[in-house]
């Protein structure tokens, strides 16, 4: 049976004072969807010298204008749909 579960990190709205970035938070260390091994591939990334060249979540450099889930095949997987401007989706499984 595919999985039902989901998770959302309220980000707020882009260059606003309430905007909640996770990465520079690392407020994906409290998820237990990611496994230690992730988290700490994570934290290693971000504490290079170079910083991050894309978003290791998302895979991409920008931030999406919408995102939405749907559950996966399988019980342990999920497809995620990231809108990029008008023209440009992404899918994730």
């Amino acid at each position: 049976m595919p999985s039902t579960r989901s998770t959302s990190l309220p980000l707020g709205e882009p260059g606003s004072e309430a905007f909640r970035n996770p990465l520079i938070e690392r407020s994906y260390r409290e998820s237990d969807l990611l496994t230690p091994s992730f988290k700490e591939h994570v934290d290693g990334l971000l504490d290079e010298e170079d910083g991050l060249r894309t978003d290791p979540f998302l895979l991409a450099q920008d931030i999406p204008s919408e995102f939405s889930e749907d559950p996966g095949l399988t019980e342990d997987s999920a497809v995620a749909h990231l809108q990029f401007g008008t023209n440009a989706v992404k899918h994730l499984q």
